[in-house]
């Protein structure tokens, strides 16, 4: 709906999902995905897994399915790699860069 009322909208989707400590998105996110691109989302950016997630594109869309703990005590190794998602959006597009970081006694560290 948003789409039609604001086609000049930038729609960014912040998704809770995924299985806690997993570090692939599961297939129901994948069409999930889909399903949200199709319906007009620009970006999607998943959290709550504790870990870090690929990203990908889709149909031209980036895709972020889990960006790990920022601030967080590391349960298992896996928990400590996070990623930090800085988007620059302007009218026409989005702009993003991924800056790795790891978790160090529950401080975030650049990587």
């Amino acid at each position: 709906r948003l789409r039609r009322r604001e086609p000049q909208a930038i729609i960014v989707a912040m998704l809770h999902w995924g299985l806690e400590h997993d570090t692939l998105p599961t297939r129901r996110q994948r069409i999930a995905v889909r399903r949200l691109v199709a319906a007009g989302a620009d970006c999607l950016v998943g959290h709550h897994t504790h870990t870090a997630h690929p990203s990908e594109w889709v149909q031209g869309r980036p895709v972020f399915y889990g960006l790990g703990n920022f601030i967080f005590d590391p349960v298992r190794p896996l928990n400590a790699a996070a990623w930090l998602l800085r988007m620059d959006v302007t009218r026409d597009t989005i702009h993003y860069r991924l800056h790795p970081i790891r978790i160090i006694d529950c401080t975030p560290r650049l990587h």
